[in-house]
């Protein structure tokens, strides 16, 4: 990893040689303590900025600068899983919202990052207490009108499946069957359909489908 704090290091350096040539031998212990800050210095300045990530799929990236929307924490988390599928989470140091954190949603193809807050405090097992403030984002990417996200297709979960289960319920047939609207996560999913002309409910637990009834 390049980090502009070399600079400083090849500075300190030349001190060093020049403290070297005009100081006598005595002067050991202060030519150790420039070596232990030019040390220092290099691992503070070259820390990674994620801390912490999770991919579930690999996307086309996008430019750095990208256009990117931010959503704030702060309603129902499924609220915005509609039109949205999760493609991972990465975690910073830093509580605000940054353009090197958009640019992290860039490079991994989102088109959203929830941004959550955290200030979280944990105790060893020795009862030492840590705490870590940053921020957690969530990359979303949109899904297109109609499409289900990915993930779910994998597991068989699709409008074809969900309407062939309508379809037998109620004697209707499948192209008289519409969508209306859907929100779907992985392990749930809630469904407002028009079947022949009348609308019905249905949910998803799993891959199982169920009419919900007034």
């Amino acid at each position: 990893m390049s980090c502009s704090i070399v600079r400083y290091q090849v500075h300190l350096g030349t001190v060093f040689e020049k403290a070297g040539k005009n100081r006598s031998k005595g002067d050991r212990n202060e030519k150790k303590f420039v070596l232990t800050i030019v040390a220092s210095l290099v691992i503070v300045g070259c820390a990674p900025y994620i801390i912490s990530e999770i991919r579930t799929q690999a996307l086309p990236p996008k430019a750095p600068g990208c256009a990117i929307e931010i959503i704030n924490e702060g309603k129902p988390y499924s609220d915005y899983l509609e039109g949205y599928e999760y493609i991972g989470t990465f975690m910073v140091k830093e509580r605000e919202v940054t353009e090197k954190a958009k640019n992290v949603g860039c490079s991994w193809g989102a088109d959203a990052l929830v941004y959550n807050d955290l200030h979280t405090s944990t105790t060893t097992h020795s009862g030492q207490s840590r705490s870590f403030q940053g921020a957690q984002y969530d990359a979303m990417r949109k899904l297109s009108p109609g499409e289900s996200p990915s993930n779910l297709k994998a597991l068989g979960i699709t409008d074809e499946k969900l309407k062939e289960k309508v379809s037998f319920d109620h004697d209707c047939p499948v192209e008289n069957i519409s969508i209306k609207k859907k929100r779907e996560e992985q392990d749930s999913g809630d469904y407002i359909l028009d079947v022949c002309g009348e609308e019905k409910r249905y949910t998803r637990t799993g891959t199982v489908y169920s009419e919900v009834k007034e």
